[in-house]
Protein backbone atom coordinates (compact mmCIF):
# COMPACT_ATOMS: atom_id res chain seq x y z
CA UNK A 1 0.00 0.00 0.00
CA UNK A 2 1.21 3.57 -0.79
CA UNK A 3 -0.80 6.54 -0.40
CA UNK A 4 0.10 10.38 -1.78
CA UNK A 5 -0.93 13.09 -0.35
CA UNK A 6 -0.80 16.92 -0.26
CA UNK A 7 1.23 17.28 -3.45
CA UNK A 8 1.94 20.92 -4.82
CA UNK A 9 3.95 21.67 -8.08
CA UNK A 10 6.19 24.51 -8.34
CA UNK A 11 9.21 26.12 -10.24
CA UNK A 12 7.42 26.49 -13.76
CA UNK A 13 8.61 29.90 -14.59
CA UNK A 14 12.00 29.17 -13.27
CA UNK A 15 12.42 26.48 -15.80
CA UNK A 16 10.82 28.18 -18.57
CA UNK A 17 13.64 30.97 -18.09
CA UNK A 18 16.30 28.27 -17.61
CA UNK A 19 15.33 26.52 -21.29
CA UNK A 20 15.77 29.94 -23.10
CA UNK A 21 18.63 31.39 -21.56
CA UNK A 22 20.92 29.19 -23.39
CA UNK A 23 19.87 31.23 -26.61
CA UNK A 24 18.65 34.62 -24.78
CA UNK A 25 15.10 33.91 -26.55
CA UNK A 26 12.68 34.44 -23.34
CA UNK A 27 10.67 37.03 -25.70
CA UNK A 28 9.60 33.78 -27.39
CA UNK A 29 8.35 32.63 -24.52
CA UNK A 30 4.47 31.97 -24.91
CA UNK A 31 3.61 30.46 -21.61
CA UNK A 32 0.62 32.41 -19.19
CA UNK A 33 -0.88 32.18 -16.34
CA UNK A 34 -3.68 30.50 -15.45
CA UNK A 35 -7.11 32.05 -17.08
CA UNK A 36 -8.83 30.49 -14.29
CA UNK A 37 -7.56 33.21 -11.92
CA UNK A 38 -9.60 36.05 -13.51
CA UNK A 39 -12.99 33.77 -13.24
CA UNK A 40 -12.30 32.95 -9.43
CA UNK A 41 -15.61 34.21 -7.34
CA UNK A 42 -16.15 32.07 -4.14
CA UNK A 43 -13.60 31.32 -2.55
CA UNK A 44 -15.50 28.50 -0.95
CA UNK A 45 -15.12 26.51 -4.14
CA UNK A 46 -12.13 24.50 -5.81
CA UNK A 47 -11.45 25.43 -9.24
CA UNK A 48 -9.08 23.16 -11.81
CA UNK A 49 -6.52 24.68 -13.77
CA UNK A 50 -7.04 24.01 -17.18
CA UNK A 51 -2.89 24.13 -17.59
CA UNK A 52 -2.11 22.45 -15.14
CA UNK A 53 -4.65 20.15 -13.85
CA UNK A 54 -4.37 21.11 -10.23
CA UNK A 55 -7.37 21.92 -8.05
CA UNK A 56 -6.56 25.16 -5.74
CA UNK A 57 -8.84 27.34 -4.03
CA UNK A 58 -7.34 30.89 -5.61
CA UNK A 59 -4.01 29.67 -5.58
CA UNK A 60 -1.67 32.10 -6.95
CA UNK A 61 1.54 31.87 -9.68
CA UNK A 62 -0.44 28.81 -11.38
CA UNK A 63 1.62 29.00 -15.21
CA UNK A 64 -0.35 27.20 -18.19
CA UNK A 65 2.75 26.07 -20.31
CA UNK A 66 2.51 27.24 -24.19
CA UNK A 67 2.89 25.04 -26.97
CA UNK A 68 6.30 26.94 -27.88
CA UNK A 69 7.62 26.37 -24.38
CA UNK A 70 6.35 22.71 -23.82
CA UNK A 71 7.59 21.80 -27.29
CA UNK A 72 11.16 23.08 -26.02
CA UNK A 73 11.26 21.32 -23.07
CA UNK A 74 10.18 18.53 -24.66
CA UNK A 75 13.27 18.47 -27.17
CA UNK A 76 15.67 18.94 -24.87
CA UNK A 77 14.14 16.22 -22.43
CA UNK A 78 15.03 14.06 -25.23
CA UNK A 79 18.29 15.09 -26.36
CA UNK A 80 20.56 14.03 -23.27
CA UNK A 81 20.63 14.27 -19.88
CA UNK A 82 23.33 17.45 -20.20
CA UNK A 83 20.25 19.35 -21.33
CA UNK A 84 17.22 18.56 -18.77
CA UNK A 85 18.73 20.43 -16.19
CA UNK A 86 15.47 23.05 -16.60
CA UNK A 87 13.53 19.74 -14.86
CA UNK A 88 15.16 20.04 -11.75
CA UNK A 89 13.99 23.53 -10.87
CA UNK A 90 10.08 22.23 -11.40
CA UNK A 91 9.70 20.72 -7.89
CA UNK A 92 6.75 18.56 -6.22
CA UNK A 93 5.92 18.38 -2.46
CA UNK A 94 3.94 15.88 -1.05
CA UNK A 95 3.57 13.03 1.63
CA UNK A 96 4.38 9.64 1.20
CA UNK A 97 2.78 7.04 3.44
CA UNK A 98 4.32 3.16 2.78
CA UNK A 99 5.65 0.46 4.04
CA UNK A 100 9.24 0.33 5.06
CA UNK A 101 10.42 -2.63 2.23
CA UNK A 102 9.38 -0.04 0.00
CA UNK A 103 11.37 2.75 1.37
CA UNK A 104 14.47 1.13 1.85
CA UNK A 105 14.50 0.59 -2.28
CA UNK A 106 13.22 4.14 -2.66
CA UNK A 107 16.78 5.48 -0.46
CA UNK A 108 18.96 5.19 -3.65
CA UNK A 109 17.53 8.28 -4.91
CA UNK A 110 17.31 10.06 -1.57
CA UNK A 111 20.38 11.79 -2.72
CA UNK A 112 18.51 14.27 -4.43
CA UNK A 113 15.33 14.00 -2.35
CA UNK A 114 14.86 16.60 0.51
CA UNK A 115 13.07 14.34 3.02
CA UNK A 116 11.09 15.16 6.73
CA UNK A 117 10.47 11.42 8.75
CA UNK A 118 7.93 10.93 11.37
CA UNK A 119 9.53 9.63 14.32
CA UNK A 120 8.70 5.72 14.06
CA UNK A 121 9.44 5.03 17.97
CA UNK A 122 7.09 8.76 18.85
CA UNK A 123 4.66 7.11 16.75
CA UNK A 124 4.59 3.27 18.71
CA UNK A 125 5.14 4.95 21.88
CA UNK A 126 2.65 7.05 21.55
CA UNK A 127 0.04 4.97 19.96
CA UNK A 128 1.10 1.94 20.00
CA UNK A 129 -0.02 -0.03 16.75
CA UNK A 130 -2.85 -1.77 14.78
CA UNK A 131 -3.90 -3.47 12.35
CA UNK A 132 -4.21 -0.55 9.76
CA UNK A 133 -1.11 1.08 10.34
CA UNK A 134 0.41 -2.18 8.18
CA UNK A 135 -0.02 -3.33 4.48
CA UNK A 136 -0.95 -6.62 4.77
CA UNK A 137 -2.97 -6.83 1.35
CA UNK A 138 -0.92 -10.29 0.13
CA UNK A 139 -0.93 -11.86 3.23
CA UNK A 140 -1.74 -15.59 3.30
CA UNK A 141 -3.99 -16.34 6.49
CA UNK A 142 -1.39 -17.80 8.42
CA UNK A 143 1.24 -14.92 7.73
CA UNK A 144 -1.42 -12.55 8.82
CA UNK A 145 -2.12 -14.36 12.07
CA UNK A 146 1.51 -13.72 12.86
CA UNK A 147 1.20 -10.12 12.07
CA UNK A 148 -1.69 -10.18 14.81
CA UNK A 149 0.78 -11.88 17.26
CA UNK A 150 3.77 -9.31 16.81
CA UNK A 151 0.90 -6.71 17.11
CA UNK A 152 0.11 -7.94 20.74
CA UNK A 153 3.99 -8.29 21.23
CA UNK A 154 4.78 -4.81 20.41
CA UNK A 155 1.79 -3.22 22.24
CA UNK A 156 2.94 -5.25 25.27
CA UNK A 157 6.40 -3.20 25.23
CA UNK A 158 4.44 -0.39 24.60
CA UNK A 159 2.43 -0.48 27.34
CA UNK A 160 5.20 -0.78 29.41
CA UNK A 161 7.45 1.95 27.92
CA UNK A 162 4.46 4.28 28.06
CA UNK A 163 3.94 3.44 31.80
CA UNK A 164 7.31 2.95 33.30
CA UNK A 165 7.98 5.08 35.73
CA UNK A 166 4.44 4.00 37.09
CA UNK A 167 5.23 0.26 37.05
CA UNK A 168 9.14 0.89 38.15
CA UNK A 169 7.29 2.56 41.50
CA UNK A 170 4.63 0.07 41.97
CA UNK A 171 1.68 2.86 41.41
CA UNK A 172 0.72 0.38 38.83
CA UNK A 173 -0.43 -3.25 39.14
CA UNK A 174 0.79 -5.43 36.19
CA UNK A 175 0.37 -9.09 34.80
CA UNK A 176 3.17 -11.59 34.82
CA UNK A 177 4.31 -10.86 31.53
CA UNK A 178 5.27 -6.86 32.03
CA UNK A 179 6.67 -7.09 35.38
CA UNK A 180 10.49 -8.99 33.48
CA UNK A 181 10.83 -6.44 30.94
CA UNK A 182 10.57 -3.47 33.36
CA UNK A 183 12.93 -5.55 35.91
CA UNK A 184 15.09 -6.38 32.96
CA UNK A 185 15.06 -3.21 30.91
CA UNK A 186 15.22 0.43 31.28
CA UNK A 187 13.10 2.70 28.65
CA UNK A 188 16.28 3.11 25.76
CA UNK A 189 16.24 -0.88 25.95
CA UNK A 190 12.28 -1.10 25.57
CA UNK A 191 12.74 1.15 22.38
CA UNK A 192 15.42 -0.70 21.23
CA UNK A 193 13.22 -3.55 21.40
CA UNK A 194 9.92 -2.12 19.71
CA UNK A 195 12.02 -0.54 16.85
CA UNK A 196 14.00 -4.19 16.14
CA UNK A 197 10.61 -5.80 16.17
CA UNK A 198 8.67 -3.99 14.12
CA UNK A 199 7.78 -5.95 10.78
CA UNK A 200 8.83 -4.41 7.39
CA UNK A 201 5.05 -3.87 6.44
CA UNK A 202 5.13 -0.75 9.00
CA UNK A 203 3.75 2.21 6.91
CA UNK A 204 5.68 5.26 7.58
CA UNK A 205 4.72 9.05 6.84
CA UNK A 206 7.63 11.12 5.13
CA UNK A 207 7.14 14.48 3.55
CA UNK A 208 9.22 14.44 0.39
CA UNK A 209 11.05 17.63 -1.86
CA UNK A 210 12.05 15.75 -5.47
CA UNK A 211 12.11 17.37 -8.95
CA UNK A 212 11.22 16.31 -12.27
CA UNK A 213 14.54 15.07 -13.35
CA UNK A 214 14.69 12.67 -10.29
CA UNK A 215 10.91 11.54 -11.08
CA UNK A 216 12.12 10.50 -14.36
CA UNK A 217 14.94 8.36 -13.37
CA UNK A 218 12.52 6.81 -10.68
CA UNK A 219 9.84 6.08 -13.58
CA UNK A 220 12.15 4.49 -15.92
CA UNK A 221 13.67 2.63 -13.22
CA UNK A 222 10.32 1.19 -11.63
CA UNK A 223 7.65 1.75 -14.02
CA UNK A 224 7.39 -2.34 -14.27
CA UNK A 225 8.60 -2.97 -10.87
CA UNK A 226 7.24 -6.40 -8.84
CA UNK A 227 5.81 -4.54 -5.94
CA UNK A 228 2.57 -3.27 -6.35
CA UNK A 229 4.00 0.45 -4.30
CA UNK A 230 6.20 1.13 -7.04
CA UNK A 231 3.29 0.50 -10.33
CA UNK A 232 1.34 2.99 -8.09
CA UNK A 233 3.46 5.33 -7.47
CA UNK A 234 4.58 5.28 -11.44
CA UNK A 235 0.99 6.01 -11.88
CA UNK A 236 0.76 9.12 -9.66
CA UNK A 237 3.72 9.88 -11.32
CA UNK A 238 1.56 10.23 -14.55
CA UNK A 239 -1.36 12.16 -13.37
CA UNK A 240 1.56 15.32 -12.51
CA UNK A 241 0.86 18.68 -14.79
CA UNK A 242 3.04 18.12 -17.70
CA UNK A 243 3.82 14.59 -16.93
CA UNK A 244 4.94 13.96 -20.63
CA UNK A 245 8.31 15.45 -19.72
CA UNK A 246 9.18 12.80 -16.89
CA UNK A 247 7.40 9.62 -18.77
CA UNK A 248 7.89 10.76 -22.57
CA UNK A 249 4.22 9.35 -23.02
CA UNK A 250 1.49 11.86 -24.68
CA UNK A 251 -0.48 13.39 -22.59
CA UNK A 252 -3.78 16.03 -23.86
CA UNK A 253 -3.51 18.88 -20.92
CA UNK A 254 -6.35 21.24 -22.62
Amino acid sequence: MIKIENAKVAGWEAAIKSVHNPTNSLERSDSHPCDVLKELTDKHYSYQCAGCKNEFVGRPNCTVIGENDFNLMNALRNASPGHRHFMRRVVVHFDAIAPLYWWKEFDPHRAETVANSCSIIHQIADKGVKIKDFSYENLTREELNNLYRSIGILNIYQWAYKNYEQIKKGEMPTCKEIRPLINAMDKKELERQMIEMLPSSYNWKRTLMLNYAVLMNIYISHRNNKLDEWRDFCNWIEDLPYSELITGKEKNND
